[in-house]
């Protein structure tokens, strides 16, 4: 049996793609005859942090619509502060512990998010155009202080697409999930799921992450309806 707690509302856009090499750099690297060209090399990851940047911006402001657009993702009440960069990491510790699996995160990671951040933002400003020395200094302090939370992030980044539900609670959906959308719990489940309605029957789209849902709050809402759902 399952029930419907939610809908999707809105989707973000896909988190930007790492930069990959093309298929005659790889064809050279297999061949050991690729000579790297740093300045280049510099400029694809800073194009790359610029999309990221731009897109974290983008899922900040949807999860805290009290944000305005050119609101630094850093700003805002502590609440949904910290619910966010939880939802970036799946509240979970940043290397896997067998022992404890669901372990969450203690606060200080959220500060390590906050030099992740800022790291992305100098990589963005290319500061290695005026003086490169001086960006590789600066770049190994905050790359060193947001390692945490880059291993954290790391673990799950490209899996889901970043959402928003209609009654504002946000996380991870399948990629191929709508606008539309349901969400929802089957009994004896943790893990709360995204169903498409095919007239009387239902479609399996995948498994998701609802922030503040992943530990049995779903289970306390009073106003969950059971029923028997048909899959096609």
């Amino acid at each position: 049996m399952g029930a419907v707690f939610d809908r999707v509302g809105r989707l973000a856009s896909k988190r930007p793609p790492l930069p990959r090499p093309s298929s005659e750099e790889q064809r050279q690297i297999q061949g050991g005859h690729f000579n790297i060209n740093i300045l280049e090399a510099m400029e694809s990851v800073s194009l790359y942090e610029t999309k990221m940047v731009y897109w974290l911006s983008e899922i900040r402001t949807l999860a805290d619509p009290t944000l305005q657009a050119r609101s630094s993702i850093l700003s805002g009440s502590p609440a949904p502060f910290n619910a966010f960069w939880r939802a970036l990491v799946y509240n979970r510790e940043p290397q896997f512990n067998s022992q404890s699996p669901n372990q969450k995160p203690a606060d200080w990671l959220g500060i390590s998010f906050g030099y992740w951040y800022l790291w992305k933002k100098l990589k963005m400003k290319r500061l290695w155009q005026e003086n490169i020395f001086q960006e590789l200094i600066f770049s190994k302090i905050l790359e060193t202080l947001a390692a945490p939370f880059d291993v954290a992030e790391g673990r799950v980044r490209d899996a889901r697409r970043f959402f928003v539900s209609e009654n504002g609670k946000f996380g991870w959906v399948p990629l191929r999930t709508e606008v539309g959308d349901h969400v929802c719990v089957f009994r004896g489940m943790r893990i709360p799921v995204i169903m498409r309605p095919r007239g009387d029957r239902w479609e399996f789209i995948g498994a998701c992450y609802v922030q503040g849902s992943m530990d049995g709050e779903i289970w306390d809402l009073d106003a969950l309806e059971w029923r028997f759902m048909s899959f096609v």
